[in-house]
């Protein structure tokens, strides 16, 4: 097979145009299919590609002419390859595709970019996060005062956003279980992905620590009566936090250790809890924040990335506003952790936060 014999005539779904590619050899008996995936292209630029792109193929002898397939026409023959399930079949010895940075899809699983400090460029933080590849972003809430917010973002960008209802550790007081109403109330509206962010914070005052657990029992109860996961958040309370999951965890509590900033022992006692992930973030990438230590002893399977956009922007940005199209800086750090790809981060950590949030089911 020479590199002008055979042509590929490709479709993308949400574009009006058409863009010539080139099968190329790579090696005896294997091929590699290039594409561009901008509107602009050169006939005969040979760029990345992965099936993962949704495209319609139609394949063709290359004919020269008028009529060549470049120029937007029908070809004769399409029965060189058939396509199946976005991948080509009945050629022989396609090699494995690897996603390109253009095709990785990142689902940041954990992110306050309704909050105040996107007041001024909200939309344009959202608009970058998507040209990032940030596919899904789930948004937790706070409190009463948080919903009207983060409701307003889900409303906005409904196909890129998903929301979840809970009362944050830090803001029980002593009208708790007035928020807890509000916040129950809100939930039996149906609509919401989980039931967070909820748990145990020690670190800045242990003055409600009482209703503080109160609240998490009672917010984990509404998860499993609703068959929901759990966005789990804990500071300086470990010890505490894994006592009432030990009483409460069974088969029908799911969800994520979001924000995970434990030791060894911590992720190991928490990945016990077998429907739980391991909330992956911008402290991965700090020098001196130890999660690189202990995660080569992760199961990837386990774990998901987010940015707590806009808390704990990862390195370059630390000390910095986080957004969530800073993902991919997380997802690097934890591929070089894991001696994996940026690609297989992506993909493998999507598939991890579908399942989390139960989006396929």
């Amino acid at each position: 097979m020479q590199i002008n014999d055979i042509i590929i005539l490709l479709r993308f779904e949400l574009a009006d145009y058409f863009v010539g590619a080139l099968f190329d050899r790579v090696n005896s008996g294997n091929v590699r299919v290039a594409i561009h995936y901008s509107a602009k292209l050169n006939f005969g630029q040979v760029v990345d590609f992965h099936p993962a792109v949704h495209l319609h193929f139609e394949i063709a002898h290359h004919r020269s002419g008028k009529n060549d397939v470049a120029d937007g026409t029908k070809p004769n023959n399409k029965d060189l390859c058939q396509e199946k399930n976005g991948i080509f079949s009945n050629v022989t010895d396609f090699r494995h595709l690897q996603p390109n940075e253009f095709t990785m899809q990142f689902f940041d699983t954990h992110a306050h970019m309704y909050a105040e400090a996107f007041a001024e460029d909200r939309i344009a933080c959202m608009e970058r996060a998507f040209a990032e590849g940030v596919k899904m972003v789930a948004l937790p809430n706070i409190d009463s005062g948080s919903m009207v917010p983060m409701q307003d973002l889900c409303t906005r960008f409904p196909e890129n956003t998903i929301g979840m209802m809970g009362l944050h550790p830090g803001s029980v007081k002593e009208n708790f279980e007035e928020e807890l109403g509000i916040i129950k109330k809100e939930l039996d509206k149906g609509g919401f992905h989980a039931v967070g962010e909820i748990g145990l914070d020690l670190y800045w005052d242990k003055t409600f620590f009482h209703q503080q657990v109160e609240a998490f029992v009672t917010q984990i109860n509404w998860a499993k009566e609703k068959k929901l996961p759990i966005a789990i958040h804990v500071r300086e309370a470990f010890t505490e936090l894994f006592k009432i999951m030990d009483e409460h965890c069974d088969e029908r509590l799911s969800g994520v250790f979001h924000c995970f900033t434990g030791n060894g022992d911590d992720m190991k006692k928490a990945l016990a809890y077998p429907n739980f992930y391991l909330g992956i973030g911008g402290v991965v990438t700090f020098k001196n924040g130890g999660l690189d230590k202990i995660l080569p002893d992760a199961d990837i399977t386990r774990l998901v990335l987010e940015t707590d956009a806009p808390y704990l922007a990862p390195v370059p940005f630390r000390g910095k506003r986080n957004e969530t199209g800073y993902i991919k800086l997380i997802a690097e750090k934890l591929a070089e952790i894991k001696g994996m790809t940026v690609a297989e981060i992506a993909d493998q950590t999507t598939t991890n936060a579908r399942k989390l949030f139960k989006l396929d089911e």
